[in-house]
């Protein structure tokens, strides 16, 4: 078990040196990097008790395990949810998260420090700190923590399948099963906090090490060569010489249905729907998408969605930048103040004081 946490906490602790160093880094990398730098400590936390390689640790140290946990948590979150959504950069905003892990190990150090007679302490603790009922509960709290976030990305995944209009690639797939068994893995450590077994934390310990070192073995191939990605001269899309004949009559359709209807302002919206009113099949019309306008569905018609927004907002003056977002089919102001800033690089109000003056 010593073996699997030391080789464990290496192997992460380089992976997360590479996050800082690899080309062209985004937040994503940050995130993935605190992770498993958390991560890693926590592996050599629990090699040292478990080995007594360190005959003591510092006072300050002790319980650290706890704290290393409560950052792995939010880190865990925000990278899995930012793969899932097809590793789109984590909002600033998520950083607050960390804020109270950092309260947390602070506190939790100094109250070592000052209740500790002396500068150092034995590693006899096992890893759940069964010995000390108020740290055990804690150890239990932040396991419990761990698979609410789990099952929280899990939830995620669902609704993010729910709105996609292709069918998910292999880097969801991928990070659904990995958060599976992920979670499987919280309950096993739950277990051994809820039985105080030692062994069994141990296990779920080494088993989440082992689980992490296969994602990073894995998503050096696969998380980060993403379709869109890729450079256009190095993609290998198959041309259908039948369905470009069709594009011009499709597009005639798409017009009418569209632009002249206004369908776009249907929150309901979907691609199969779309394909329906327009009567060619959804492969067909996401081929069209893709091939002849650059884009795919849902950024089709956010596109028409945010033009008409931007047009209300001028005709409109005195109405609320929410219900002229809602009457254009958004339904999330949230997802459309992002899309807005995206678009745009202000906010709604702000492009309003700007341009519609």
């Amino acid at each position: 078990m010593a073996f699997i946490f030391f080789g464990c906490g290496v192997c992460l602790f380089l992976f997360a040196v590479s996050q800082i160093l690899v080309r062209g880094r985004q937040a994503l990398h940050w995130w993935m990097s605190i992770d498993c730098f958390f991560l890693s400590y926590l592996l050599f936390y629990f090699w040292a008790v478990c080995e007594r390689s360190i005959p003591y640790i510092p006072t300050v140290l002790v319980g650290s395990d706890i704290s290393a946990i409560l950052f792995i948590d939010p880190c865990f979150f925000v990278v899995s949810l930012s793969i899932l959504h097809g590793r789109t950069r984590p909002d600033k905003r998520f950083g607050l998260l960390l804020l109270p892990a950092m309260v947390f190990s602070v506190g939790l150090g100094m109250y070592d420090s000052l209740t500790s007679p002396g500068l150092l302490r034995s590693t006899t603790t096992v890893p759940g700190h069964f010995s000390s009922p108020s740290i055990s509960i804690l150890t239990a709290f932040v396991c419990c923590l761990f698979t609410v976030v789990a099952v929280l990305d899990l939830i995620a995944a669902l609704f993010i399948r729910k709105a996609r209009e292709d069918p998910p690639g292999s880097v969801f797939k991928t990070q659904v099963g990995f958060l599976l068994v992920y979670l499987l893995t919280s309950f096993i450590m739950l277990a051994g906090c809820l039985a105080r077994s030692d062994r069994l934390l141990s296990f779920g310990l080494a088993l989440l090490g082992l689980e992490a070192l296969c994602f990073t073995l894995t998503c050096t191939t696969i998380v980060y060569f993403i379709e869109r990605d890729i450079p256009s001269r190095l993609r290998t899309d198959p041309t259908r010489p039948d369905w470009d004949a069709a594009a011009p009559d499709i597009a005639a359709r798409l017009q009418k249905a569209i632009d002249g209807a206004g369908l776009y302002r249907d929150a309901d919206l979907t691609l199969d729907r779309l394909a329906q009113e327009l009567g060619v099949d959804p492969k067909r019309l996401s081929y069209h998408f893709k091939t002849f306008l650059g884009t795919n569905f849902r950024g089709y018609i956010n596109d028409l969605r945010l033009r008409a927004v931007c047009r209300d907002l001028c005709e409109s003056p005195a109405a609320s930048i929410l219900d002229i977002a809602l009457k254009s089919g958004f339904n999330s102001k949230s997802s459309f103040n992002s899309l807005f800033i995206k678009a745009y690089g202000v906010t709604p109000r702000e492009y309003r004081a700007r341009n519609c003056v």
